[in-house]
C-alpha cells in the first residue's frame, strides 16, 4: 500500500505516536537481573524520561524520575551500588525507595518538609524476571490488563534467573517505524 513519507517525518505525527506508545501504555523497562542486589540502581533514558531504578534493602524494586528536587540535577548515572542516592550538587541523598533521607543544613528548609520532597514515584511491577514501569506519573500501571494471556507465555521464559551481561545502544536518526519496518 501506499505510505505518505510525512507518516515517517512529520514531527506532529512522531509526538502524537509517542504520546500514544511510549507514554499512556505499561513498559518494559529490562531484565530483574539489572537490579542484583539490595542497594542497586540503574538509569534509563531511552523514553525520552530521565528514569532510575532502584532495588531497597527489602527487595523491592522502585522506578523514580532521575531528578533532584531541589533544584533539578541529575542524581546518577549508569549502573551501580549505593548506600544512598545523592545529588552531586547540594549533596540532598535519597533512600532507595526515594523518600529525601537528609540534606545539608536541615534546618534552613522549613518549609519544605522532607516528607513533601522525595523523587518523583512511577508506578512500578517486577515480574517474571522483567522489570515494567508506566511512563506517566500517577497513572496506574495494570499490567495484567495488558499483557492478558502473553503473560503466561512471558512467564513460561523462566526470565527470573537470566543474568544481564551488557547493554548496547545504537542511535540512529530515524523514526521508530522505519526501524520497525526494516528489521522486524
Amino acid at each position: 500500500y501506499r505510505q505518505p513519507v510525512s507518516e515517517y517525518t512529520s514531527p506532529t505525527i512522531a509526538a502524537r505516536e509517542q504520546e500514544a506508545l511510549f507514554r499512556s501504555l505499561p513498559l518494559c523497562i529490562g531484565l530483574s537481573g539489572m537490579l542484583p542486589t539490595a542497594g542497586s540502581y540503574f538509569t534509563h533514558d531511552h523514553t525520552g524520561l530521565p528514569l532510575l531504578l532502584t532495588r531497597d534493602d527489602d527487595g523491592e524494586v522502585h522506578a523514580l524520575m532521575n531528578v533532584c528536587r531541589h533544584r533539578g540535577a541529575r542524581l546518577v548515572d549508569g549502573c551501580g551500588e549505593a548506600r544512598m542516592l545523592r545529588c552531586p550538587y547540594h549533596a540532598w541523598a535519597y533512600a532507595h525507595d526515594g523518600r529525601l533521607a537528609a540534606r545539608p543544613a536541615d534546618e534552613a528548609f522549613e518549609g519544605m518538609p522532607r516528607t513533601t520532597h522525595g523523587l518523583r514515584r512511577l508506578a512500578v511491577e517486577e515480574r517474571d524476571g522483567l522489570l515494567w514501569i508506566m511512563p506517566r506519573l500517577g497513572a496506574p500501571l495494570a499490567l495484567e490488563r495488558h499483557l492478558g494471556a502473553v503473560g503466561e507465555q512471558i512467564a513460561s521464559f523462566g526470565l527470573a534467573g537470566f543474568h544481564h551481561f551488557a547493554t548496547r545502544v545504537l542511535a540512529r536518526r530515524m523514526n521508530w517505524k522505519l526501524a520497525l519496518d526494516t528489521f522486524l
